[in-house]
């Protein structure tokens, strides 16, 4: 292949690689969520397709050779195949290497996702601040990704001082891109006035619209909004709805979410058994509320057999994941033993989190020092 054709079919397969991650190319969506759903696994199958992994296979030698040269895209484009498994194995740390010469050689997309393993610790310690100045480098370039992340650094504070005006502004300008991620953050903070006026119907409007473009995390929050009745009256039907559409997008608090609906049998059918499966899930992506619910259900025998000693495990993993209701009932076990240290720490631990009960037995403990 020549360099020129190889480039052309670089730049093509990039389109489709983005286009798949992004979940876009679908026919426009309407509200429901299940749309966003069907369009993610559209995107997963699009990149799967027995032919879109054959014509990977042929092109990776010739988009290799190519990258040996510095060719930019190229470079990106190994990146976004070990990251994928498009037409080679997975593998992370080899997709973070060319991600960083990529970014080296100053392509934006390269640079959004080497900034994302440099803030994430993947190749080095964690380095937030310098994981901000690719992202910089990037949104500069007109890379919209880069730009909603930086939005929610300044929301945060995370490798920046924190400036929700300047958050909102970088969130706004993503948003208008039609960014997922930052209309779910604005969608979130229209919806709950976190450094804006409250406006909910605009929050919602946002939310939906992120959820239409496949972001569980707007999906999830729209479910909060119904399941706890604020600022909209509860919907039990409807916040089980969006949970369960999160929740098949792999979001752990969904799972959760629609675990607990499904405990409860509210907005639907009871189903216990299902709702350990789903904090099972949750809980092997290290949520710790998950872990506490599998510890009462265990505890219990509800909708799984009754199992003291997974019970204890779940619990103690739930403390270690920072759960405050999990380490004020460890620091509980502790004061009984007569740890009185450790319950101390453990009780200070929820009690930060807001956990009432925990700042009660703290200063009952302080108290009974001398």
């Amino acid at each position: 292949m020549r360099s020129d054709g190889g480039k052309t079919l670089i730049r093509k397969m990039l389109l489709v690689a983005i286009l798949a991650t992004a979940g876009i190319g679908a026919a426009p969506a309407a509200a429901a969520p299940e749309d966003a759903v069907g369009r993610e696994m559209a995107a997963t199958a699009t990149i799967n397709d027995p032919k879109m992994q054959e014509l990977a296979k042929r092109a990776i030698g010739d988009v290799e050779k190519l990258a040996a040269k510095g060719d930019p895209k190229a470079l990106t484009f190994m990146g976004l195949s070990y990251q994928m498994g498009l037409g080679v194995a997975k593998d992370r740390a080899k997709a973070d290497a060319w991600f960083a010469k990529g970014a080296a050689a100053n392509e934006p997309i390269a640079e959004f996702n080497y900034g994302l393993a440099v803030h994430d610790g993947r190749v080095g310690p964690k380095d937030p601040a310098a994981a901000i100045g690719w992202w910089r480098k990037a949104a500069a370039q007109g890379n919209v990704e880069s730009t909603a992340m930086l939005g929610l650094a300044y929301f945060s504070g995370d490798g920046v001082a924190a400036d929700r005006a300047q958050a909102i502004k970088l969130l706004t300008d993503a948003a208008s891109h039609k960014n997922a991620q930052a209309l779910a953050m604005l969608g979130a903070v229209y919806l709950n006035g976190w450094g804006a006026p409250a406006d909910p119907p605009r929050g919602l409007s946002m939310l939906k619209d992120a959820a239409d473009l496949g972001s569980p995390t707007a999906m999830f929050q729209i479910g909060i909004a119904y399941s706890t009745g604020k600022p909209f009256p509860k919907d039990p039907v409807a916040a089980r709805r969006w949970f369960a559409n999160a929740a098949a997008l792999n979001l752990p608090d969904a799972q959760v979410g629609l675990g607990l609906m499904m405990m409860g049998g509210l907005g639907g059918d009871k189903d216990e058994t299902k709702a350990v499966e789903l904090f099972t899930k949750a809980a092997e992506a290290k949520n710790a509320d998950a872990m506490l619910f599998l510890s009462k259900a265990y505890a219990t025998g509800t909708g799984v057999p009754a199992d003291p000693q997974k019970s204890n495990r779940y619990l103690y993993e739930a403390a270690l994941g920072g759960n405050a209701i999990a380490c004020f009932a460890v620091g509980r076990k502790a004061e009984s033993e007569g740890n009185l240290k450790i319950a101390e720490d453990l009780y200070a631990l929820a009690a930060a989190k807001g956990y009432a009960p925990a700042k009660e037995a703290l200063d009952r403990l302080k108290a009974r020092k001398p």
